[in-house]
């Protein structure tokens, strides 16, 4: 008998973590990762902006970003789906 059952967490790539996004108000974004630190944007759409330079910065476009205001989760997306490249979570 084969037991194909998946284990909970299955699913995580863990030598990808999330991306922890930090907003500020309502026109700032920042990187909280210790690979991406300084990584930024302001302005109207700081997400979308912060999406689009870490796609260019060769961030995969399906890595995870989970997004903060201070202590509290807001939510999940994809790099691409942030920059608003296609591709939803």
């Amino acid at each position: 008998m084969v037991n194909n059952a998946a284990v909970e967490g299955d699913d995580i790539d863990f030598s990808r973590p999330p991306i922890r996004v930090l907003l500020r108000g309502d026109q700032f974004a920042e990187c909280d990762d210790e690979d991406l630190v300084g990584v930024m944007a302001s302005g109207p759409n700081p997400v979308e902006l912060l999406a689009k330079r870490l796609f260019e910065a060769g961030v995969e476009p399906d890595r995870a970003l989970v997004l903060f205001r201070g202590a509290q989760r807001l939510g999940r997306t994809t790099v691409a789906a942030a920059a608003g490249m296609g591709g939803h979570e």
